[in-house]
């Protein structure tokens, strides 16, 4: 009996997905979804405008991707009981701050306006000033994370786009329960429960399997009040 496998992609623009069979490898099925938000440069869906370096998604569209695409492997699948596995990957870092049922704040009606609150997609530079004042920190306590990241420290990931959203506005900040990975929301959502990547973890938010996250005396040197940053980092949803 053969088994089967289904791949996704959630690119920038949309999401394709491939069902493979697993002896031999053959791609039996291929679908794609187009995001209908894009990507949200000049201004929010209730005309809030952005800055230049804001490159925004509306999470909305992954869901409904992932439900579109899903849905028209295994209708396209010979023997769908057959499905033994999902594989996810996304751009990274894109990052949505969500509450603790994993609902994505920019969908609540009070951060409707708050460009904090919607996925920040890879391109995304709203951190950059942030990521130097963060590399000085380095330098100047000695740390080892600029020669983990390749000698500096990229506005483009998880760990910087949470401290963005500190620096920008403490209410999205303060209500986030976890800024998550995209990667980690999608997997999430299909296991029913928190997923947490510890590559993404270590690639993106300064996790060292040791150490763990940076520590307060580091975080504090940004701000007293980020030393809460490791606890919204990995949470436990409802």
């Amino acid at each position: 009996m053969k088994k089967y496998t289904i791949g996704l992609d959630f690119g920038s623009l949309s999401c394709r997905g491939i069902l493979v069979d697993t002896s031999d490898g053959l791609i039996c099925a291929e679908a794609v979804m187009a995001y209908p938000h894009s990507v949200l440069t000049e201004n929010l869906p209730d005309g809030t405008p952005l800055p230049a370096d804001f490159a925004l998604q509306h999470p909305r569209d992954f869901r409904e991707a992932l439900e579109t695409v899903v849905k028209e492997l295994v209708n396209n699948c010979p023997s769908p009981e057959n499905i033994i596995g999902i594989a996810i990957d996304t751009t990274v870092s894109t990052v949505l701050a969500v509450d603790d049922s994993l609902i994505p704040l920019c969908e609540k009606a009070e951060f409707a306006a708050h460009p904090q609150a919607w996925a920040k997609m890879w391109k995304h530079h709203g951190a950059t000033e942030m990521a130097k004042r963060v590399e000085q920190i380095c330098k100047e306590q000695n740390r080892p994370y600029l020669d983990l990241y390749g000698g500096s420290i990229s506005p483009e990931s998880l760990f910087m786009k949470a401290i963005e959203a500190f620096t920008r506005d403490r209410k999205v900040y303060d209500t986030t329960e976890c800024f998550i990975e995209l990667a980690d929301y999608v997997t999430s959502l299909l296991a029913g429960k928190p997923i947490f990547s510890l590559p993404l973890m270590k690639a993106k938010a300064f996790y060292d399997e040791k150490l763990g996250y940076p520590d307060a005396e580091f975080l504090s040197a940004y701000h007293p009040d980020l030393v809460t940053l490791p606890q919204k980092l990995t949470c436990a949803f409802k």
